[in-house]
């Protein structure tokens, strides 16, 4: 058996960038190496954002990132260097262009390899999806039925969807995200006739991430609930959506003063802790969401739709449907009118916060996962 130190794992995924399989990746890689998994190469399908807060971590970790190359697929070196060694090559595929792409690679050095495919997706088929990828998707499906490809799914709603169109529920494995921090706050309950509330969205702007149902619930909580609310949002192309906004005559600037654009990718952790309530505004294509991850840990109290797994961590206090503004709103603007009056109600919310923390940490245990891509490769 070869041990740990012999194996190298070349990661293939369609971008660096500061996404959340990005964040993910990164933080397998730091994580693995303490299981004695210290090679590891990136393959990055399109140009890798230099910039990017991933691209400058991995480098500095000394990870070797290199761009695909169709051609170089076939008379790639290095990797025949790595075939004649005493080494064995996983392939591990991200997401389904990365799947692919470790497929095609793992046939072709089929002697001392293996494979791994990792989804990200929690609807295969959602409406963001184009008709190469829907492709890609399907021959994925039919490749899983002939191979015995091992598949790590981040969500519950993920894998029951991908068994729909075909995937082996024999291959799948949940296989959830690493949680940023090893320490959770204990949940921080907005002080009592705040002259302002912050409610934070952070997202890249993104038709997945909805961004126009926050700003409906910033209105009625303004209008209708007579709230001092103050909307953050902040993340990739964030500055792009103000800009759409301010040529749209549905919003005037009194309205769109009550928003904090921020272009950023980086120290998203200072926003989560100066804010009051964190919302996630998406409609689909959603698996295990960072966001209600991270919101919770840092002790603030979360709202959502139900894209994804969300459910699986917040209770019906905390979700509403698919665009459902009208709801969210109101479910937000009940909790903060119930902070100010009612003393015991903020002892529920303490306690509901508690049991929700404990779902995460049973859900997104570290060595779990570890333990669950490990046992796949021996």
């Amino acid at each position: 058996m070869i041990s740990p130190k012999n194996k190298v794992i070349i990661h293939i995924i369609s971008s660096i960038t500061d996404h959340g399989a990005q964040k993910n990746l990164i933080l397998f890689i730091k994580k693995i190496k303490e299981k004695g998994f210290e090679s590891h190469k990136i393959i990055s399908i399109k140009k890798p954002e230099e910039s990017s807060n991933i691209y400058i971590q991995l480098k500095k970790m000394g990870i070797p990132i290199y761009k695909f190359n169709l051609k170089a697929l076939f008379l790639n070196k290095s990797l025949q260097q790595i075939n004649k060694k005493k080494q064995a090559i996983i392939f591990f595929g991200w997401m389904y262009h990365g799947m692919l792409i470790a497929f095609l690679m793992h046939k072709i050095y089929f002697s001392n390899s293996q494979l791994l495919w990792t989804i990200r997706h929690g609807e295969p088929f959602h409406k963001g999806i184009n008709k190469l990828t829907k492709l890609i998707i399907l021959t994925l499906s039919l490749i899983n039925k002939y191979q015995k490809i091992p598949i790590l799914v981040n969500s519950f709603c993920g894998i029951k969807n991908h068994i729909k169109i075909g995937f082996r529920s024999k291959q799948i494995n949940y296989w959830p995200n690493f949680l940023q921090s090893n320490n959770s706050y204990q949940l921080k309950l907005p002080t009592k006739n705040k002259k302002e509330y912050i409610v934070l969205y952070p997202a890249r702007y993104h038709p997945q991430k909805n961004h126009d149902m926050s700003l409906k619930v910033l209105k009625i909580l303004k209008n209708k609930y007579k709230l001092p609310i103050k909307l953050i949002l902040v993340g990739e192309n964030i500055e792009s959506y103000k800009t759409k906004l301010v040529k749209d005559y549905d919003y005037n600037n009194l309205f769109l003063n009550s928003i904090k654009f921020i272009e950023q990718r980086k120290n998203i952790k200072e926003y989560y802790k100066k804010s009051d309530i964190v919302i996630s505004t998406s409609s689909f294509g959603e698996g295990l969401q960072n966001i209600i991850l991270e919101g919770l840990y840092f002790g603030r109290l979360v709202f959502s739709t139900r894209a994804g797994d969300a459910s699986r961590i917040l209770t019906k206090e905390y979700l509403c449907n698919t665009n459902d503004h009208k709801i969210m709103a109101k479910k937000i603007a009940y909790t903060i009118n119930k902070i100010n009056n009612d003393s015991k109600f903020q002892e529920s919310l303490i306690c509901n916060h508690a049991k929700q923390i404990k779902k995460i940490n049973k859900l997104c245990d570290t060595n779990l996962i570890l333990e669950t891509f490990i046992k796949n490769i021996k």
